[in-house]
């Protein structure tokens, strides 16, 4: 599976689409040449228990998924809450993609508060398609787990700070040792990488 954020591609990450029946996809990096190390001695220590990391330290709940099809990008996923924030008032979103874009922007409307909607681009270029694609993704907003020990100390001024630079909510879940971020997607990974511990 070819899973890709701005038309790059993601690799050691989890993701994991809730409403489309558990789908879970596993995305390791590609592995490098590994020296193979030799145990040296050493004088016993005080061993202090460090926190279980869990392989994954930053898994997407809820992922948008990109399909490029010959002749469209399709986008797949998308909960139905945001039905309105797509098209906007009286579809003028998609009036403004497809005047600014040159191509044809198709949203299935949502059939019940559980269902999802789907975004179909057809017409134009491959380029202007993935770009349309593209800022209809950024403009949705996500929610991120990440290990709670991630981001260090958390306190209520550190999360006051970390507010404007990033425009990420952080919900702290200490008894499951996680924090779940709520913002942008770029937003998310911005934030996990230039603050992560």
């Amino acid at each position: 599976m070819d899973i890709r954020y701005r038309n790059h591609g993601i690799q050691g990450y989890t993701i994991i689409l809730d409403s489309s029946g558990g789908l879970q996809a596993e995305i390791t990096p590609k592995q490098e040449h590994v020296e193979e190390l030799k145990p040296v001695a050493s004088p016993p220590a005080k061993q202090e228990a460090l926190p279980s990391v869990k392989s994954c330290d930053f898994k997407i709940i809820n992922a948008v998924v990109e399909q490029e099809l010959p002749g469209c990008y399709q986008l797949l996923n998308i909960a139905s809450q945001h039905y309105g924030q797509i098209i906007g008032k009286e579809g003028k979103n998609v009036k403004a993609f497809q005047e600014a874009h040159g191509v044809k922007v198709a949203v299935t409307p949502p059939r019940g508060p559980q269902s999802q909607i789907r975004v179909l681009i057809t017409q134009g270029n491959n380029e202007e398609r993935r770009n349309v694609a593209k800022q209809i993704v950024e403009s949705l907003p996500s929610i991120v787990e990440i290990h709670f020990a991630s981001l260090g100390r958390l306190t209520p001024l550190r999360k006051k700070q970390l507010w404007p630079r990033y425009f990420v909510d952080i919900v702290e879940d200490q008894p499951n040792n996680k924090c779940v971020l709520r913002g942008k997607l770029g937003s998310c990974l911005r934030l996990f990488k230039e603050q992560k511990v």
